[in-house]
């Protein structure tokens, strides 16, 4: 995986704000992305984009919950695992 990035840095989810993320996968993969709370550095939202061909994707994250609240106004990192059809991660 390769050419990650998220814009833009701030959002209101409150005015329907959503964070952008892209990413670039060199095979075919089931992707799942997951946000994280960075000071309580607790999960609080996981995307799962099964079955993602090779090249340039994106998803997007409007800062809510899995249970669909507005998270809480904080700093927020992500991290993404691929896996491709071997199984293998990236």
């Amino acid at each position: 995986m390769t050419s990650v990035s998220s814009t833009p840095a701030l959002i209101d989810p409150y005015a329907g704000g959503q964070a952008t993320i892209s990413y670039t996968l060199d095979r075919p993969a089931d992707v799942t992305v997951r946000i994280y709370d960075d000071p309580a550095n607790q999960l609080v939202r996981t995307l799962t984009l099964p079955g993602q061909s090779a090249g340039a994707h994106s998803t997007a994250w409007d800062g809510r919950t899995d249970a669909a609240a507005i998270a809480p106004v904080e700093a927020y990192y992500f991290t993404i695992k691929a896996t491709d059809l071997t199984g293998r991660r990236g």
